[in-house]
């Protein structure tokens, strides 16, 4: 009984203390957010498409060079892109009014504004307004003129390269219309814009007018390495205090097979949007023996997602995937030429 005593207990001590440790430095953070009630209203996001963006959130940050989307993001010459945000709001920043933000595709323009409107909504001083709006659903001439008190409104806009063709709309078009907005944030792809083009900076007020509106251009950056580990903590936490137990001593193993499945597609953990997918392969207990077989579900996922907004959902999954198998086959056989 002497030697229980002697070894039992101070184990269980020492796992006690262990778990206290682990829970009040990692745990206690992990915890789902379900504050439905301050999440702001909008007519275009429906509450669960707010709520599932601010849940697993992992701060985006910003920097004002172009960032290298094949590597993870380094600490130095960033900036954490809400508090950045919050402190020119609060003019603790003086900086431009207009910002149009910069990232390739999946790198989470979307889910950074939305969090931004979140949060923004809940700290911004009274009699300051703040609204979100997708350029490619909505008409933003006729929504901005229902506003009231521009001056003392916050313009949030996703997708200027998402705009609709029709509705002739430009970077210097959108700028203008909201000339009288206090801040104005503006995100596209990267891709949609030539990096020395006076655009990006400089837009004419109006034809021939020398005077130019001055627009700040920034790019989102993709995750840090350490980041990936503390997202697939999140999304693969387990509410069951016991379990959560377990996996502290002996690790999740869904946070391992998801970080397995990385090692095989590393370019799926430099996008928010892909390291989302693979998170939902392990949660539909998919397993591929081919790393062919995990690209083909990525692509196929990423499909679905750009034919959101189009009537004929099935023609257009049916003629995306075709013209992707033909580049892959073209770009295949000019390694050989």
């Amino acid at each position: 009984m002497s030697y229980l005593f002697q070894f039992l207990l101070p184990a269980l001590a020492g796992i006690t203390i262990i778990y206290f440790y682990y829970y009040f430095r990692y745990l206690k953070n992990y915890q789902f957010k379900s504050d439905n009630d301050n999440l702001p209203k909008n007519s275009f996001y429906s509450t669960q498409e707010i709520l599932s963006s601010i849940q697993n959130y992992i701060p985006l940050h910003l920097s004002h060079k172009l960032p290298d989307y094949s590597k993870y993001r380094k600490e130095t010459n960033t900036k954490e892109g809400i508090s950045y945000f919050l402190k020119i709001f609060d003019g603790n920043i003086l900086e431009n009014t207009r910002f149009l933000l910069l990232g390739s595709a999946g790198i989470g323009k979307t889910t950074f504004l939305l969090n931004l409107y979140k949060t923004a909504s809940l700290k911004l001083p009274e009699g300051t307004n703040i609204q979100l709006f997708p350029l490619r659903t909505c008409n933003l001439e006729h929504e901005i003129q229902s506003l009231t008190h521009p001056e003392k409104t916050i313009l949030l806009l996703d997708g200027l390269d998402e705009l609709p063709i029709k509705s002739n709309m430009s970077l210097r078009k959108v700028v203008e219309i909201t000339e009288r907005f206090k801040y104005v944030i503006i995100t596209s792809r990267i891709e949609s814009f030539n990096e020395d083009s006076e655009l990006i900076t400089n837009t004419l007020k109006y034809s021939g007018d020398k005077e130019c509106y001055k627009i700040s251009k920034m790019y989102l950056s993709p995750f840090a390495e350490k980041e990936i580990k503390k997202y697939l903590n999140y999304v693969f936490k387990d509410e069951n205090k016991f379990q959560q137990l377990i996996n502290v001593l002996f690790g999740n193993n869904l946070v391992y097979r998801a970080e397995a499945l990385l090692g095989r597609v590393k370019f799926a953990s430099l996008k928010p949007l892909f390291l989302y997918y693979i998170t939902d392969i392990i949660k539909e207990g998919d397993y591929y023996r081919a790393d062919s077989e995990i690209y083909e579900s990525l692509i196929y996922k990423w499909i679905v997602r750009e034919s959101y907004n189009v009537e004929d959902k099935e023609s257009f999954k049916s003629s995306m995937s075709k013209i992707l198998e033909e580049i892959a086959l073209s770009m295949e056989k000019s390694k050989f030429i």
